[in-house]
């Protein structure tokens, strides 16, 4: 499997817990919170291909910024009204930042 089709795979995947993530109910947005940052972190080891090959500091060091944007993402789209609409097009963005993400990390 190529590296491009990991990477799309893992962000299609996250940002499906992205789309379900911001679909809960207020109430319970911090458990679902504590389930995608684990869900973003094992996509994105999947992706990068380090789920079991390297070191933890390189593994936590690789998730910095996918979970860092998924927690302030998702904070600030518990402010947005919720409606189809608007779930479909902020988890499109996020699939497309995190696809981004992806890209950048592999360079480095």
């Amino acid at each position: 499997m190529s590296k491009r089709f990991r990477y799309l795979i893992s962000s299609l995947l996250s940002a499906i817990g992205f789309y379900f993530f911001i679909s809960l109910p207020y109430s319970s947005h911090y458990y679902g919170l504590a389930v995608g940052v684990v869900l973003v972190a094992f996509c994105f080891w999947f992706g990068l291909g380090i789920i079991f090959e390297h070191s933890l500091y390189i593994r936590l060091m690789s998730i910095v910024l996918p979970v860092g944007f998924f927690v302030g993402f998702g904070l600030f789209t518990a402010l947005l009204p919720t409606n189809f609409l608007t779930l479909s097009l902020l988890s499109l963005f996020f699939g497309i930042i995190a696809y981004i993400i992806f890209l950048v990390e592999n360079v480095f």
